[in-house]
């Protein structure tokens, strides 16, 4: 991991070169929000890079990168993004994002389509179809939470941001979230693995504008997902509480293909990486053209894969 400067300020960033001697693509991955590269660098990357040369960076307060007051809105991010591009002097590269970060690739692929060639979109809220939801407005979901031993009332913020302040607020007391938690939310022990994530990520929460502006349902409107005509995979999870995004997603975008992967909720990129990857290298291949052969059903299964050789500075996924 080393920190690069752009002029929207220091991020974490790391490149993983492509295995194998396919044609040179150029594949960037963007976490969610409480995440950092360690999501990815965890779980899928390993996947990804069979395809082409992998980018993993930190979002702004986040892992390795600066924490500013301001500059997290989908549009400031999806700006930083293309500074980052233009930093590494890629013309076009395919996203794969997960959660938040598909808000980001969305908002980037608006704004700046000729530098998207695909999108691989993971579980994927949408805040202008389910905009912030407060505690007492939540349902069954919500009280399995509590009923676990989470503490989830703070009527000012999203019942899904609590959630991560909650683990993280677990890992820094107890160092585990308890087989409770784990049971009602499946990942949950993957999330913050280190205490030094944890107390980032509550310190970004409550020491500067994140919140509001990464909650705003004005920071991606329907009219610019409709503006998207990059072809995308919304892959959603089962179980997830987020699919009537996903729904909204393939009604808006013109070019959406979506597919639900069964009995497995949010964080399933990082649990099962494997049920992400292949119907994501499947729809990239398609993309680029590629003929399916035996030898990329071969190459898409674990025993398969080389792992990058280290891992990331950053300590948690989201």
């Amino acid at each position: 991991m080393m920190r690069v400067a752009l002029p929207s300020g220091c991020i974490g960033l790391m490149q993983l070169p492509q295995i194998g001697d396919g044609p040179a693509r150029d594949l960037v991955m963007i976490h969610g929000l409480g995440a950092n590269s360690g999501f990815w660098y965890a779980s899928a990357v390993q996947w990804f890079r069979r395809f082409g040369r992998v980018t993993l960076f930190d979002l702004p307060g986040h892992g390795e990168s600066d924490m500013p007051q301001t500059g997290y809105t989908p549009g400031h991010l999806a700006r930083l993004l293309g500074e980052l591009l233009d930093h590494l002097q890629i013309a076009q590269a395919h996203l794969v994002a997960h959660s938040f970060g598909g808000t980001v690739a969305l908002s980037f692929a608006s704004g700046q389509p000729h530098r998207v060639a695909s999108l691989v979109l993971a579980d994927v809220r949408l805040l202008a179809i389910e905009p912030p939801l407060a505690a007492h407005a939540a349902g069954p979901r919500l009280q399995r939470l509590r009923d676990a031993g989470l503490t989830l009332a703070d009527p000012r913020l999203d019942v899904s941001v609590q959630v991560l302040i909650e683990l993280a607020r677990l890992r820094l007391e107890k160092d585990d979230p308890g087989t409770a938690v784990c049971e009602a939310l499946p990942g949950a022990r993957s999330l913050f693995t280190g205490r030094r994530a944890a107390r980032k990520w509550l310190k970004l929460i409550e020491t500067t504008q994140a919140y509001d502006e990464m909650t705003d349902p004005a920071g991606l409107s329907v009219a610019e997902i409709e503006r998207v005509q990059q072809p995308i995979l919304a892959v959603y999870g089962g179980l997830s509480a987020r699919k009537r995004s996903g729904f909204a997603l393939q009604r808006s975008a013109p070019r959406c293909e979506l597919q639900l992967v069964p009995d497995v909720g949010h964080f399933f990129p990082l649990t099962r990486p494997g049920l992400f990857a292949r119907p994501a290298l499947s729809f990239l291949r398609s993309v680029v053209g590629d003929k399916p052969s035996a030898s990329h059903h071969a190459a898409d299964s674990p025993a398969h894969v080389v792992a990058p050789e280290r891992p990331p500075v950053p300590e948690a996924a989201p």
